[in-house]
């Protein structure tokens, strides 16, 4: 779905380790999922990650996303930076893509 976005080029990583290995591209935006880590459990979860990006990049935009909301888990995305939260609902795929292209475009 978000491969469709026109102008914007897209990279995908099946882990964060492996994005964070690429980190040095500063990408615009990130999007973020706080269960990386559901596959398999030696990965890095998405709060770790989140905080991993922010001493690598200051400059990128991070959106996270996730299945579940929880007030203490908001707090700390603000608290690094995190520019928006989308639920994964589903209306979720829409309100990722309105975030990318109000926030690249």
């Amino acid at each position: 779905m978000l491969g469709t976005i026109s102008g914007i080029d897209i990279s995908t990583f099946n882990s964060a380790e492996s994005c964070l290995e690429a980190i040095h591209q500063q990408p615009d935006l990130i999007i973020l999922d706080y269960y990386l880590d559901s596959i398999n459990p030696k990965n890095m979860n998405g709060h770790a990650a989140l905080k991993k990006f922010r001493e690598a990049s200051s400059k990128s935009k991070i959106l996270f996303i996730s299945s579940k909301i929880n007030e203490g888990l908001l707090e700390e995305y603000q608290k690094y930076r995190a520019v928006d939260f989308v639920l994964k609902d589903q209306h979720g795929g829409e309100a990722i893509r309105q975030r990318v292209e109000s926030r690249l475009m």
